[in-house]
């Protein structure tokens, strides 16, 4: 199932996750199924003081979610990225 970010939620920041260490994603879309999801995006990060900048896909899991199977066809692109997650990779 694919997911768009809504106007309102990009002006929100909901499209945005800040990966510590791992600089900041900027998703523009997710796609994904029950508790697994990937968003499509821009990976903003810092490599021998450098700003890097590149497109691609940032892979997460929902943490515990109960019922992700169902809730994913009521959740909006920005309620599915701010949950807590397990885990993820860029």
């Amino acid at each position: 199932m694919k997911k768009e970010f809504a106007l309102q939620e990009l002006l929100e920041r909901k499209n945005i996750a800040d990966l510590g260490h791992a600089g900041t994603f900027y998703a523009e879309s997710l796609e994904g199924e029950g508790d697994d999801w990937v968003a499509y995006g821009t990976h903003e990060y810092m490599k021998d003081g450098k700003e890097i900048s590149e497109e691609t896909m940032l892979e997460f899991h929902l943490a515990d979610y109960p019922d992700a199977a169902d809730a994913a066809e009521y959740l909006t692109a920005g309620e599915i990225f701010t949950s807590e997650w397990d885990d993820c990779a860029v």
